[in-house]
């Protein structure tokens, strides 16, 4: 029994993860967050993404870039799309672009 219970843990040890975080580079509009302190930026797509990361920390209601990784697993407290931490935010206009 134990040298099954050191085999199925050493198995458990070596199984990858299903998913992993990957680098992302989004553009949109900052938008506060339903909870507080929390930034999520809204693409020309329709995709929301968590950037409260985001250094510097952006205007809400400011257009740019984020650069990072995506969060593929987890739970953050803003619960306002897939979070992007590590991030980089680059600003290209004061004010988002009227669709």
């Amino acid at each position: 029994m134990p040298k099954l219970l050191v085999a199925g843990l050493l198995a458990l040890a070596l199984v990858t993860p299903a998913f992993a975080d990957e680098p992302i580079k989004v553009t949109g509009c900052v938008a506060p967050g339903v909870e507080a302190k929390c930034l999520v930026l809204r693409t020309t797509t329709g995709k929301t993404y968590d950037i409260t990361a985001a250094k510097p920390a952006p205007a809400p209601g400011s257009f740019g870039e984020v650069d990072g990784t995506l969060k593929t697993e987890g739970v953050t407290t803003c619960q306002q799309g897939p979070a992007i931490s590590p991030a980089t935010w680059t600003e290209k206009a004061k004010v988002c672009p009227k669709n």
